[in-house]
């Protein structure tokens, strides 16, 4: 018989590395924090907010993270995604020359 388990979900703002809430910034191609954690408090428009993007920092654990966006919120790229990003690409690449 399956148990289930609960699961709670996670601020965007948390760390995929150590699990700490409200440690991820957002910063631009200037290095300058966006306060991110704000802008999610406020439940602001992230997509008018958030122009220049150029990655994620964990406060705590000092990982970075490129960005990408899912629904309306940014979430870190861990290494499962570009894992999967590379085989897209590289499948699409191949495919391209190809034809």
């Amino acid at each position: 018989m399956a148990t289930n388990k609960p699961f709670t979900i996670q601020r965007p703002d948390t760390c995929p590395h150590c699990a700490t809430k409200r440690a991820l910034e957002l910063y631009n191609h200037r290095d300058r924090p966006m306060n991110y954690t704000f802008m999610l408090d406020q439940h602001a428009d992230l997509k008018e907010k958030v122009i220049d993007l150029a990655y994620m920092k964990c406060k705590k654990c000092g990982l970075k993270y490129f960005p990408r966006w899912q629904d309306d919120k940014i979430l870190p790229t861990e290494d499962v995604n570009v894992d999967d990003f590379m085989a897209l690409y590289k499948a699409m690449k191949k495919k391209a020359e190809s034809t």
